[in-house]
């Protein structure tokens, strides 16, 4: 510190001080410096980390108000680097197993992940003739059946026999559920809904399959379920009657359209399996040919062994465990995506439209190999036959 003297005379005497120079400590230097601790601020040394921020140690983490915090480069103060759903202790955020408001189903229960507990919690337990959605538990249009959202596997195993290419075995997820109709659609219903009855069979009768439809047909038939119940087409079409064209709407998966559509290939063999993994859905094939007659597709399906060559009336044979009637023979059935082949796991799979579209399930005159669930027939958009026909769905949202 600067000393320098100091006169004072009173009286005629004069006497010499020394004194100080008094330096104001809580002013930074021309350089902006300030003791330690301290930091230049407008001029002024202030605390480096005033108490009510708190000093701590840079680059350390700490759990606070149920938030991960780390100190911040300066060592002072705390900025949140994670917000916890489901807590935080020590220094480390709390692995939960969902995140708090989401909903999920589980088999046919609706369950909400808890605030607190993240986990998850029974919102809504679905009745027997519902299926479970994100959004709660939903019913399916009379005469259609709920099937629920899962998993299976598509295609079948290397030694089951009438296997045939393009049925690689492979996982599938499909996340949404869905309605499917409990039969294929008849003459009578088609005759209702598009005024006119294409089938090379009326004789069979109104509660016989309506066929030689093509796939443009069976699009259009969807797109009027749409219009009667006020919900979206999933076609976009030109023309009328036989003549009329259609096509996927433009950009859009079938899954998210909320109106009725064909069934994709894979909802197609999830709903025709119905839990099973046998190559028909009460067991396995014994005879791959017309005779002699399957005896377990002879118990489910109509198919050149027990047919007498013709179409039969819907739902006279045993139902898969998910109340569906012929998904083993009568008429085929048109898929609403394009032929593709896959081989490892997929979620919600489907094909745009190119090429030729599957179809699905074998018909009265074919043989029992054909008819098993895993078997991937195929034809082109505009192809009929008195052997083709339709089962529409509908995507619960």
């Amino acid at each position: 510190m600067a000393r320098f003297p100091l006169f004072l005379c009173l009286l005629g005497g004069c006497w010499l001080w020394a004194c100080s120079d008094p330096i104001d400590e809580s002013l930074c230097d021309a350089q902006g410096r300030c003791p330690p601790g301290k930091t230049c601020q407008d001029g002024y040394c202030v605390d480096r980390c005033p108490p009510e921020i708190g000093k701590c140690t840079a680059g350390a983490f700490r759990c606070q108000s149920g938030n991960r915090e780390q100190c911040n480069s300066d060592g002072c103060g705390w900025t949140i680097v994670e917000a916890c759903d489901c807590g935080c202790v020590g220094s480390a955020c709390v692995s939960g197993l969902c995140k708090p408001g989401d909903f999920r189903c589980s088999g046919n229960t609706l369950q909400e992940c808890a605030v607190d507990e993240c986990v998850w919690e029974t919102v809504q337990q679905c009745a027997d003739h519902q299926a479970c959605t994100r959004s709660g538990c939903k019913s399916c249009p009379e005469g259609y059946r709920p099937i629920r959202a899962g998993a299976f596997t598509m295609g079948s195993p290397e030694d089951e026999a009438g296997r045939e290419y393009g049925e690689s075995q492979h996982r599938v997820t499909l996340t949404n559920a869905f309605c499917m109709s409990e039969t294929e659609v008849t003459q009578a219903q088609f005759q209702a809904r598009l005024n006119y009855n294409p089938s090379s069979f009326p004789e069979c009768g109104r509660t016989c399959p309506v066929e030689t439809l093509n796939w443009h047909e069976a699009a259009a038939y969807c797109n009027r379920l749409s219009d009667l119940s006020r919900l979206e087409r999933c076609y976009a079409c030109s023309g009328s009657g036989p003549t009329i064209t259609c096509r996927p709407v433009a950009g859009q998966s079938p899954y998210a359209c909320e109106g009725y559509r064909l069934p994709t290939e894979a909802e197609w063999e999830y709903a025709a399996r119905a839990g099973t993994d046998t190559a028909f859905y009460n067991g396995d094939i014994e005879h791959t040919s017309c005779s002699p007659a399957d005896p377990n597709l002879s118990a489910i399906g109509w198919f050149c062994g027990n047919s007498a060559e013709s179409p039969q009336p819907v739902a006279r044979k045993e139902p898969n465990a998910w109340g569906l009637f012929d998904m083993a023979g009568n008429v085929w059935e048109w898929c609403h995506d394009w032929y593709g082949t896959r081989t490892t796991p997929i979620t919600n799979p489907w094909s745009a439209p190119m090429g030729a579209v599957r179809v699905r399930g074998g018909s009265w005159s074919t043989d029992a190999k054909s008819c098993r669930s895993a078997y991937r027939g195929y034809n082109i958009v505009s192809y009929r036959s008195f052997t083709l026909g339709l089962r529409p769905v509908l995507t619960l949202h």
